[in-house]
């Protein structure tokens, strides 16, 4: 199968806490009318809920202690009007992600994956992480916060 152009709105945002930035994140899309959001950083748990009209979401939140604040967590809003499907991703120790495939009509599907890499993780197994995460399709696009600190 080939490839048909089309257009894809993609941003990806850290919002270090999306529960307390809802309206900025709605805001945002009411202006840019993005296709798909990549969201990092979502400090939300299981009893807390993330819903946008017309999006469809999807999401990984980082396990804690009932004691505990939620932490990390990766999400992705994306059009419910996309033809897509939930792509399962594996919990490394390394990244936390979360992953949907595009099923555009007449072309090839394509992954996205929202990522967020551990501050602790190795860099001597990234390499092999990204592999991993890069596998699911032939056709991937990876967005998200890599730590990628300056020293």
């Amino acid at each position: 199968m080939g490839y048909n152009c089309f257009e894809l709105r993609i941003t990806s945002w850290n919002a270090n806490g999306v529960r307390s930035r809802i309206v900025e994140l709605r805001d945002f899309i009411d202006k840019h009318n993005p296709d798909l959001i990549l969201l990092q950083e979502t400090h939300l748990g299981s009893g807390d809920t993330l819903q946008i009209p017309n999006f469809t979401t999807y999401r990984n939140d980082r396990l804690t202690l009932p004691t505990q604040n939620p932490k990390g967590g990766t999400a992705i809003l994306i059009k419910s009007s996309l033809s897509h499907f939930r792509t399962p991703t594996q919990p490394t120790g390394m990244a936390e992600a979360t992953s949907v495939t595009l099923t555009p009509p007449g072309s090839e599907h394509i992954t996205i994956i929202s990522i967020c890499l551990l501050i602790q993780a190795s860099t001597a197994n990234l390499h092999t992480e990204l592999e991993t995460i890069f596998s699911a399709s032939d056709v991937s696009i990876i967005c998200g916060d890599f730590n990628a600190h300056n020293t």
